[in-house]
């Protein structure tokens, strides 16, 4: 093959330039001498808005360099080509440049790529590889779009990247009220999401109504999730997908946890289930990956394969459809136990196993296995999936030894109190043996349950219950403040508002008030004044008692009088100090000295 001279070369490229601003609609003028010999410049393309050619018309210039390169074949995709490091300080300081780069195969068969050269870019090039003499630059192909829309577009970047916003700018990413994105190349109406990897953006941050440039950039990867229809062998899987996309592969992870990979230009591809997550989200992807071994494909909306259906992976979908089977017996159970479907179980080991061993035990009813510390008295039980809290009730004297605690048959159990006096009695909740653990992580937790059980209490024997039933009523105010769940509140707005009622003027009467008003100060976020011209009368006649610091302390508390409740707080000993830290009335005492003074 002859040598192409730099002349011919220079020519045919040009020539491939004007050749494209006669194109349809392309209302563009080239000023390319072919002999031109300025430094970095070949010449200049006019932009027009029409085909007028009157003065209104005209838009701006767009400065250039054309570069002619002989190939034995076109190259696909992008390509790149080096510059010296001073072409670039050239263009930056004319503000910016349009680099393009034409492939000769002959005299009549050409392909032109291009670059917007643009000065926040031209920046980042200069001071990033001043230490070396050139720079490759990637070139996008003119044919994925058309000259004049290269031309229009870098024209109006150009406008927004004045030097002296660059070089003056003294502001870091995070001092911006917003950053902005905004590509030369990128198309998402004709182009798919997936292909934004392979654009580069420019960054703009927004302080006081004015654009700054900051750099640009190219996403490694996107990440896109929506909820999509996947068609295995003609059956439809209707789920939520993530795609991720990042060169050379492809993730789609369905429902959290199963990961399809596919790597570009590779036969095979991986899959694989990250972990157990929830039931629901089991019952979802179990049956759509037993499908797809089974028939061998998989069609996505923007994506399909098929695999051999081999022999090998036999055993492999017998132990998925056991799999299966077995999340359908947790179904039922998760059904009874009124348990979210979609509660996360972690992860921790051996889920599958846990799973197994409370099926056993509560739809098989085998207790073979089953041990407890204290197997000859009724209690509440914890039983852990992962990181699933079930709460179930164990009772000895029961066929079915463990049974769902929000059930008729533990509402009606009949639990009662007793003195160690006289041996009186009283029926109280069956919840009221409930801890606080179990209050604040129990999964299964039932509220209306527990205070329909209230309906059973003895409240008119106080004596014996009013202990019981204050310390249930704290153990659940301690509950809201953990979790920040109202429902927990009506517990001890109903206890109280019923002790209130039978309980007559007695030491007891006003602890009970402080605390229905502490529950009231959480479910208001604040007090009512006759809330308050009640607790003031308590304090004024508590006041002169005896050991009434500590029923002063919460009054105060409540009064939000910071200086009186820390006095008398700080008078309490050590041990009256940890116990108190144990009770809700001490986080509304911290709360009145935390900076931010949010109410709870």
């Amino acid at each position: 093959m002859a040598k192409m001279s730099n002349r011919k070369k220079e020519a045919i490229a040009v020539n491939a330039i004007e050749k494209e601003t006669f194109e349809e609609t392309s209302y563009l003028e080239a000023d390319i001498p072919k002999s031109d010999k300025k430094p970095s410049f070949d010449g200049l393309i006019t932009v027009y808005k029409d085909d007028s050619e009157r003065k209104e018309s005209y838009m701006n210039d767009v400065p250039t360099q054309v570069k002619g390169t002989k190939v034995q074949k076109f190259t696909t995709g992008t390509r790149t080509f080096p510059l010296d490091l001073s072409h670039y300080q050239n263009f930056y300081q004319r503000g910016g440049c349009l680099l393009l780069v034409i492939e000769i195969l002959s005299p009549t068969n050409t392909k032109i790529f291009y670059k917007q050269l643009l000065p926040a870019e031209l920046k980042q090039i200069i001071d990033t590889w001043q230490h070396q003499k050139t720079f490759s630059i990637g070139l996008r192909p003119l044919e994925e779009t058309t000259l004049y829309i290269v031309c229009r577009k870098f024209i109006d970047q150009m406008k927004k990247q004045p030097q002296v916003l660059i070089e003056n700018n003294q502001y870091k990413e995070e001092d911006y009220e917003k950053i902005l994105f905004t590509s030369l190349t990128f198309n998402p109406d004709t182009e798919p999401i997936q292909d934004i990897v392979n654009h580069d953006f420019i960054l703009y941050g927004l302080k006081d109504n004015i654009q700054y440039p900051i750099r640009n950039m190219r996403p490694e990867a996107i990440a896109v999730e929506d909820y999509e229809e996947i068609d295995i062998g003609g059956k439809k899987f209707q789920v939520r997908v993530e795609s991720r996309y990042m060169k050379p592969k492809m993730i789609k992870i369905i429902e959290g946890c199963l990961e399809f990979i596919i790597h570009e230009g590779e036969k095979n591809f991986k899959f694989n289930i990250r972990g157990v997550y929830s039931l629901s989200t089991q019952l979802k992807i179990l049956p759509l990956i037993i499908k797809f071994l089974k028939v061998g494909k998989i069609e996505f909306s923007d994506f399909y394969w098929e695999i051999s259906n081999e022999n090998n992976i036999k055993e492999y979908v017998q132990r998925l459809e056991n799999s299966y089977s077995l999340f359908l017996e947790l179904k039922v159970l998760f059904f009874e136990l009124d348990v979210n479907q979609d509660v996360q179980f972690g992860n921790k080991d051996n889920i599958i196993l846990e799973i197994k061993k409370i099926i056993n035990v509560m739809i098989n009813k085998d207790y073979s296995g089953f041990k407890i510390e204290r197997p000859e008295s009724p209690s509440f039980f914890k039983y852990m999936i992962g990181d699933v809290y079930l709460l179930l009730f164990y009772n000895p004297h029961s066929d079915n030894k463990l049974i769902n605690p929000f059930s008729q048959e533990l509402l009606e159990m009949p639990i009662r109190v007793f003195s160690d006096e006289d041996g009186q009695s009283a029926r109280v909740s069956p919840y009221l043996m409930l801890e606080e653990e179990s209050l604040i992580n129990a999964d299964n937790l039932n509220i209306d349950y527990i205070i329909k059980s209230f309906e059973y209490i003895e409240f008119d024997k106080y004596e014996l219950t009013f202990s019981p039933l204050n310390k249930f009523s704290l153990a659940c105010l301690n509950a809201y403040d953990v979790t920040r769940n109202k429902e927990f509140l009506r517990i001890p707005l109903y206890l109280y508002k019923q002790l209130k009622e039978v309980i007559p003027d007695s030491p007891e009467s006003g602890i009970i008030t402080v605390n229905l008003l502490q529950t009231v100060f959480r479910e208001q976020y604040g007090l009512k004044s006759e809330d308050y011209n009640e607790l003031m009368k308590l304090k004024k006649e508590n006041t002169p008692l005896e050991d009434s610091e500590e029923l002063i302390f919460c009054i105060n508390v409540l009064l939000e009088s910071k200086k009186e409740a820390a006095i008398l707080y700080e008078e309490f000993d050590e041990d009256k100090k940890e116990f108190y830290k144990t009770l809700p009335i001490y986080t509304l005492y911290k709360n009145l000295f935390s900076q931010s003074s949010k109410r709870l």
